[in-house]
Parts: structure tokens; C-alpha cells; sequence
């Protein structure tokens, strides 16, 4: 993979850009960042697939050192591990930037619950005052967007993406909530009527009415 995007992206103050260290030079003059099996191969000016990382006077540089995108005290269980301190919490938290370029997505209309009212995909969209486009797609970055999660917290969101879907979708509805169109591999929190205290993320197309 070696997907790479021209970045138009405000540029951090400088205490957040570091040089990191997987990386090597190509033969063509670009680097190639080694931090992940995407292989990025950058010119300079140029951002990896995880928008964090890019290439600058011929190194691979971060630019989100030591800024979190947001925390969350979540429950152990969450985490990938065996059976470790059952029923207590953990602390979660994390940088801008994924590498996973997920196609699931949401209908632009879904309403989504802000700090500062209801408000819908599209208009959060537009209401960037970034954009890039990558990946016959557009990824926007809001300026200090919060939304309300499910435990009643509030949560920075680092960026709003859109793009062209031609496909099924699923109407979802939950009790007292309005129904959301959604992708059928989109992921939805849920825990099935048998055991309420076990939730999980649950692909859109394998709910069914006990969950």
C-alpha cells in the first residue's frame, strides 16, 4: 500500500512534530514510513494514510506528539486481553489518525448528538473548515467538535469523513431513539436480551430484534 495524500491540513505547533524512527529512503527520492504494513511512500509535503505521519525534509515525521484526540474510562472487558482484573476500568485514550480507512458509514442525514444540539453528518461536514480528499472520498477536520457518548461523556471529534455510497443500507432502530440508515457491516453497540450486561460492537446485518 502506498496511498499518501497532499496535505492541506493547518500545520501544528512545533512541540508536536518529532522524527520518528521506522522509516528508510527509496531509490526515487521518497521515504518510505515502516511504521505499519500500509508502507507509505512519501515526497515531502506529503501525509501517510494515517494523516499523523509525513514525510519532511526528507525524514518521516509525526505531527500529533503528545496531543490526544480524546479519553474515556472504559471497561476492561473492552480491551484484547484473556480474562485480566474482570469488572474493573481502564483508562483509554489516543492520537488522531487511523490507519484502517474504514467503508462503513452512516446515511448523512443521521442525526448525531453534539454538545451543542442534534445536529446531521452532512451539516458537520460542511461545517470544517479543512478538507482533504483521499480515497474518492473527503475527510474534514472540525475545530473543536464535542459529541455526547454513551456514558453521558463528552468527546472531541477529530474528524468527519464523506464519501460516495452506491449499495444496500439498514434502517436501525432502537427504543425511544429515531431510526439511523446505516451500512449492513457498520458496527452498533448492543447486548442481546439473554445477557443485557455484555455489550459489544455488533456488525449492523447480524442484529436481530433480541438484541
Amino acid at each position: 500500500m502506498n496511498e499518501a495524500t497532499d496535505s492541506t491540513v493547518e500545520r501544528p505547533p512545533e512541540g508536536s512534530i518529532i522524527d520518528t524512527r521506522y522509516w528508510h529512503v527509496l531509490e526515487d527520492g521518497r521515504v518510505q514510513c515502516d511504521v505499519c504494513p500500509r508502507a507509505c511512500k512519501l515526497r515531502d509535503g506529503q501525509r501517510g494514510l494515517c494523516f499523523v505521519r509525513g514525510a519532511e525534509a526528507g525524514r518521516v515525521k509525526l505531527f500529533s506528539y503528545g496531543r490526544s484526540s480524546g479519553f474515556c474510562v472504559d471497561p476492561i472487558e473492552k480491551k484484547p486481553l484473556n480474562h485480566f482484573l474482570p469488572g474493573t476500568s481502564v483508562l483509554s485514550f489516543g492520537t488522531a489518525g487511523c490507519n484502517l480507512a474504514c467503508k462503513f458509514c452512516f446515511h448523512p442525514d443521521t442525526l448525531i448528538a453534539t454538545t451543542r444540539g442534534m445536529k446531521r453528518i452532512a451539516d458537520l461536514f460542511e461545517g470544517c473548515g479543512e478538507k482533504i480528499s483521499h480515497d474518492g472520498g473527503e475527510v474534514g477536520f472540525p475545530a473543536s467538535l464535542k459529541v455526547w457518548t454513551r456514558i453521558a461523556s463528552q468527546a472531541l471529534v477529530a474528524k468527519v469523513f464523506a464519501h460516495p455510497y452506491c449499495g444496500e443500507l439498514l434502517s436501525l432502530k432502537a427504543n425511544c431513539c429515531p431510526p439511523v440508515l446505516l451500512t449492513p457491516n457498520h458496527k452498533v453497540f448492543a447486548a442481546h436480551r439473554s445477557n443485557l450486561a455484555d455489550i459489544r460492537p455488533i456488525e449492523a446485518a447480524n442484529l436481530s430484534i433480541d438484541h
